[in-house]
């Protein structure tokens, strides 16, 4: 019996404890943020009035994005951090933006007068039906006048005119504002209201023999925010330095608004693509139809291609802005636009994107040299029983803080800092990774856009050159090649193109590939001109028994209208023959170097300034009659 009212005695003490534990509010600030590539940390601060006894802090207003694992606590002051918890807060929801409230003030304010436009139309068109059953009058069996029935059929031809009027203008006013109305909903898709409307609470348990007030330091890692770099090439002359623009395109959709944070970056053609054409290795084989060979060659184009292009959906057909589209396991990254399409410079070999975006699965699609379309699927969740815990689920239970552990994650990013403050940026290296500590605070929001940040600005010294492969496209390449590249701590990215004072359209720093030097393609210049022409005199097709001889003999040339030398390298190739039954013969390529491997050939040429060059690469294919082969 003593033991039974122990233990209820126990358990009351249990239950008062509980209900003696307090709950305290504790608004908190975000101070500093790393933005990682893929992912971001937040560093948060905060001052608390501390009860004594045991206590729950509750910190609101954190992004639902947050990686559960990833919470780290400090404090200061004379009390005991006991655990850290995460819950997830549907009842308040992340605190709008200004513009987007206002938007839908004015949408609420259409939607009345909208409303009340419809009322009126309502009310004239069934007095428009009341006047038309009044057609039905009949003169002899009313007893009416002639006279009375005139006015009344005056009457109702002018309130049947009125009304109709009256009709007319009121669809007018509600095609105007519908119109508005349709504008402001898009304006709000636009500012990418984020579709997860809660937000999380940190609950941090701790314990204090006395009232006291303490100051608390959180971190924790965000999904959805990351940056991707971007770059600015000028070149005013190839007898001048080349000048480059280091940038950071920053993104966040996490549901908290970066206002005013100390930002510190961790690397851890418009329609014409600025990127030279690689030459691939040409083999020669037989097919058992001309179509057969149109479809290898169609499967060849598509994976050798340079650029992406595409639009992203969701399953209803409507465009999404800010989805993050990545080359895998690459830096090289873009954003949809407002109407959900990207383009995407990619290096040589690339076989697949990865598309992510807050609230839908990732997806990996794969590169087909056609304009992409993907749809994106919703996340399906039992939010009842899961929280979101990095890429997975777990159930929901006190976890304590613990390192952070960075995983891939994807989302939006520009608004660059005004021009008239000078831009600190410190440079920290690690054996691993570079940071930028960015002096000046920045703004990012919740919206999912790209935000410009300024890493530096230096003129480089370059080595120009020009490449052409006419075979691909009869167009001259400049290359600017920068030695002592390592050094810059630069990462692979997009690179807008300025020559003479020209846009040119796009290329890409592809790192993967440079040697001591770095090549960067600066795009075309229509100032050299290019040709490729087969030589009909020289070349010939012969049936000898059972085999057939194709002779080629090309004639390549090169003009240098420029108003200076240029050094220009000019690749072609040779066949490979892959099958016994087919032979090479009667090469020809003089003046030009032969790579044994690709079969590539490649003339390094220095043409004055108004003159031409010429050269002639020749070759003899011989294979049976009755197969067709890959001739071009």
């Amino acid at each position: 019996m003593k033991s039974f009212f122990s233990l209820l005695l126990a358990l009351a003490a249990a239950y008062n404890a509980c209900a003696q534990t307090k709950k305290v509010t504790v608004n908190s600030s975000i101070e500093h943020v790393t933005v990682f590539t893929q992912g971001a940390q937040v560093q948060r601060s905060a001052t608390a009035s501390i009860p004594a006894g045991t206590a729950i802090l509750v910190f609101p207003d954190i992004s639902p994005e947050l990686e559960e694992k990833s919470i780290q606590v400090q404090g200061q002051g004379a009390f005991t951090i006991l655990s850290v918890a995460r819950d997830r807060n549907y009842l308040q929801p992340q605190t709008q933006q200004a513009d987007i409230r206002q938007l839908q003030q004015q949408e609420e304010g259409l939607q009345e007068k909208l409303q009340r436009e419809n009322n009126k139309l309502k009310v004239f068109t069934q007095e428009e039906e009341m006047l038309s059953k009044n057609q039905e009058i009949r003169g002899t069996s009313t007893g009416l006048k002639t006279q009375d029935l005139r006015e009344a059929m005056d009457f109702q031809r002018a309130r049947l005119a009125e009304v109709l009027e009256q009709q007319l203008t009121i669809r007018r006013g509600i095609k105007t504002l519908s119109d508005n109305i349709a504008r402001l909903q898009a304006q709000q898709r636009a500012l990418m209201e984020p579709k997860d409307s809660s937000t999380s609470n940190l609950l941090i348990t701790v314990s204090a023999k006395e009232a006291i007030s303490g100051k608390f330091s959180l971190r924790y890692l965000v999904k959805n925010a990351g940056w991707y770099p971007n770059y600015a090439l000028r070149v005013e002359s190839i007898s001048r330095p080349l000048s480059m623009e280091y940038k950071a395109n920053v993104f966040q959709q996490c549901g908290e608004n970066w206002k005013n944070v100390k930002l510190r970056l961790s690397s851890g053609n418009p329609s014409e693509s600025g990127q030279k054409p690689e030459l691939q290795p040409w083999h020669l084989r037989t097919f058992s139809s001309r179509q057969e060979m149109l479809v290898n060659r169609s499967v060849l184009a598509r994976t050798g291609s340079s650029e992406a292009q595409g639009t992203v959906t969701d399953r209803n057909g409507q465009p999404l802005p800010g989805v993050s589209v990545f080359v895998p396991e690459r830096s090289i990254g873009t954003v949809t636009n407002e109407n959900g399409q990207f383009s995407l410079q990619l290096p040589p070999n690339t076989r697949s994107l990865e598309v992510s975006y807050v609230g839908f699965a990732k997806q990996h699609i794969s590169v087909t040299g056609r304009p992409l379309r993907v749809t994106m699927i919703e996340n399906q969740q039992n939010l009842d029983e899961v929280v979101v815990v990095g890429y997975g689920t777990q159930q929901k239970k006190v976890v304590t803080g613990s390192a952070i552990k960075l995983r891939g994650v994807t989302t939006a990013a520009p608004a660059p800092p005004p021009a008239s403050i000078p831009l600190e940026v410190s440079e920290v290296y690690n054996p691993t990774t570079v940071s930028f500590d960015i002096a000046m605070p920045y703004s990012i929001p919740s919206d999912g856009k790209a935000y410009a940040v300024s890493i530096r600005e230096m003129e480089l010294p370059a080595i120009y050159e020009y490449h052409t492969a006419p075979k691909i496209d009869p167009s001259a390449y400049l290359l600017a090649g920068l030695t002592g590249w390592e050094a810059l701590n630069l990462m692979e990215g997009e690179a807008s193109i300025y020559y003479e004072g020209a846009y040119l359209g796009k290329t890409l720093l592809n790192l993967q590939t440079a040697t001591d030097t770095l090549f960067i393609s600066l795009g075309k210049d229509k100032n050299i001109v290019v040709n490729r022409k087969l030589q009909k005199d020289y070349s010939r097709n012969q049936f000898l028994g059972s085999t057939h001889t194709v002779t080629h003999n090309w004639e390549i040339s090169v003009k240098n209208n420029k108003r200076e030398p240029v050094r220009i390298l000019v690749e072609d190739q040779l066949p490979i023959s892959t099958q016994k039954e087919i032979e090479i013969s009667r090469t020809d390529y003089a003046g030009a170097r032969l790579d044994e491997a690709s079969h590539q050939v490649t003339w390094d040429l220095n043409i004055p300034s108004r003159e031409e060059k010429k050269m002639q690469l020749r070759y003899a294919i011989k294979y049976p009659k009755d197969k067709v082969v890959n001739l071009n």
